[in-house]
């Protein structure tokens, strides 16, 4: 069973699979997709799905799965900001650099960790 490791590759053969499936009007053609890689019935299903509502809403069809989820970081500008605007004699350390910015010394070691 491939589950969740299945790339954006094999998606788009699979997809490619169920289109010639069901443009071959053969009862049971989308079944023998389904045994041939050996997935869950759901999981191709979904897949499907994706792709057909993908490429009814136009634009690119993308079907990776790192689409970026959450709360949108504005982390790099922030450090270019806190790194420009102290003198270097108040950035020799974290702690005086932290006291001079105003931000905390774990969220300085976090972005200069990034």
């Amino acid at each position: 069973m491939l589950g969740k490791d299945i790339t954006t590759a094999q998606k788009g053969i699979m997809c490619a699979d169920m289109v010639s499936a069901e443009v071959s009007g053969i009862h049971g053609a989308k079944a023998q997709v389904v045994r041939a890689w050996s997935c869950a019935r759901n999981t191709v299903l979904g897949i499907y799905k994706q792709y057909k509502e993908l490429l009814l809403g136009g634009g690119e069809v993308d079907m990776s799965r790192n689409k970026r989820k959450g709360r949108t970081c504005d982390m790099d500008a922030q450090w270019e900001d806190v790194k420009e605007s102290l003198p270097p004699a108040k950035r020799s350390t974290y702690r005086k650099w932290a006291g001079a910015s105003g931000k905390s010394l774990g969220t300085l070691w976090r972005w200069a960790q990034k």
